[in-house]
């Protein structure tokens, strides 16, 4: 489609599931390829080496914050005002991907000096991890204006494509210098490293050719564009702390083994956000095109959507929970098989966060980043004292549960202001009367074949239940009208 195409008067049902197959294979090949590879990681690196790697992953998962300051989002926002405008849209796309290469150039070289002459802050981390963990992230963060592009158009095909390739290259990479050369971490520092150059390198002769990259600057588009996108770096940051400051806690006071364990977990509770982004994806942008036109409609699309997401990701956690033991078995050695006691845990802040881009589409449109800002900030803060206070004494469940804490914190919080807003309701009577279905499920399920050994037996009586819980799914998200 083209860019000044209106996305929501296509019909919204047909394009979550024709669109969001597209996101779901991408995901399944970007996230959901990490997950097939785990096998190999844990086979290859003690739990020391992947506590190091999640270690210096955590801090990269942050830095693409202050390289860009949320100006992706920005553009995101105001692509849907100027995207029938192509010189606005060009001046818009040029301003934000010049600015982000020279602040975020800035920002990554004054990381690579504070760790050169601040040694004692990664100690026994090889400097070129820090160079591998650092750099990166400005081509990652420059490719991902052109993935908003792709994404607000719903050019799924090609937005797959691309991320498809990538995360194929990176496995590639990974693959044979870890199986092959034995370089451990530094094998899966340079497969996540590499790929981002090549996609850079495709989206600027993208942009280029569809004139929308130009050498300019326009001090307007980027104060506008700047107001907006400020606003949300602590609200980011925040979520980044929440979701992965826990291994550099966990590192502190416990060790790195522990943070390898509490890392595999929740690399495979991925598998939750894998399904439910590959359908938010595409609600993101129908919602906010549909705004501006019927929000009526798109209100009430939303509702729908979001009691559908509420019920499939309860039936997707139970699963996760019911074969937590045999998935640990299966992807690690017996090192790891304590993670096993966290998965279901981990996985349920991404039921509890499901609702996130509804909320946040809401507040956007109103431009009031400050509601996620301030959500964003309380639920870091949260989320850091809880496992400051109780990770020395409780361990690395600990970090499970304040996830779900603040989880559940940050999403009342950005409910209660939708509501403000648009008057946005979720059906929350059904959806507690799901949820309470689901805890006893679990309840049983930990009362009854919880201890039980790992047996072909117990399998086929877990495969059984799962059956069921599915069929029950599938009907009550028919019922949703």
């Amino acid at each position: 489609m083209t860019a000044g195409e209106a996305v929501h008067q296509r019909s919204w049902l047909r394009t979550v599931f024709s669109t969001g197959k597209w996101y779901l294979l991408s995901s399944l090949m970007t996230k959901g390829l990490s997950l097939i590879l785990l096998p190999v990681y844990t086979r290859y690196l003690t739990p020391e080496e992947f506590g190091i790697l999640n270690t210096l992953t955590a801090i990269g998962g942050v830095l693409p914050v202050f390289i860009s300051l949320q100006l992706d989002a920005a553009f995101a926002r105001f692509f849907h005002e100027y995207k029938s405008n192509q010189p606005m849209l060009r001046a818009l796309y040029s301003t934000i991907f010049w600015f982000v290469t020279c602040y975020g150039g800035c920002v990554v070289l004054f990381c690579l000096i504070a760790a050169t002459y601040n040694p004692e802050w990664f100690p026994d981390v090889p400097y070129i991890y820090l160079l591998l963990t650092f750099v990166p992230a400005l081509f990652l963060q420059l490719g991902q204006l052109g993935t908003v592009f792709l994404r607000q158009s719903l050019d799924s095909v090609r937005t797959t494509s691309l991320e498809v390739g990538g995360a194929l290259l990176s496995a590639l990479i990974t693959l044979v210098l870890m199986i092959g050369f034995d370089l451990g971490v530094l094998a899966r520092l340079l497969g996540i490293a590499i790929p981002p150059l090549f996609i850079l390198f495709y989206y600027i002769l993208y942009f280029r050719r569809a004139g929308l990259l130009a050498i300019m600057w326009k001090g307007p588009i980027f104060k506008k564009a700047i107001i907006y996108a400020l606003p949300l770096v602590p609200s980011i940051a925040g979520g980044w702390i929440t979701g992965l400051s826990d291994r550099l806690i966990i590192a502190h006071y416990v060790d790195y083994d522990a943070v390898g364990i509490y890392s595999l977990a929740a690399s495979l509770a991925l598998a939750m956000y894998v399904l439910q982004d590959a359908i938010t994806q595409v609600i993101g942008p129908l919602a906010m095109s549909g705004f501006f036109v019927d929000r009526k409609q798109m209100l009430e699309n939303m509702q729908k959507s979001a009691a559908q997401l509420w019920i499939l990701m309860l039936a997707a956690n139970f699963m996760l929970v019911l074969f937590a033991n045999e998935i640990i078995a299966i992807v690690s050695t017996h090192a790891y098989a304590s993670a096993s006691l966290l998965l279901g845990v981990i996985s349920f802040a991404y039921v509890l966060g499901c609702q996130y881009r509804n909320f946040v589409t809401i507040i956007s449109l109103h431009n009031r980043t400050w509601i996620l800002t301030v959500g964003g900030i309380g639920q870091a803060v949260l989320s850091v004292v809880i496992n400051i206070l109780f990770i020395q004494h409780f361990g690395i469940r600990t970090a499970a549960w304040a996830l779900c804490i603040s989880t559940l914190a940050f999403a009342g919080w950005l409910y209660y202001w939708s509501w403000r807003l648009e008057r946005f309701r979720l059906r929350e009577g059904a959806m507690f009367l799901q949820f309470s279905g689901f805890a006893f499920m679990v309840y049983l399920y930990d009362l009854f074949l919880a201890d039980r050994p790992l047996s072909l037996w117990l399998f086929a009586e877990k495969l059984a239940l799962a059956s069921i819980v599915a069929g029950l799914a599938l009907w009550l998200m028919r019922r949703v009208v």
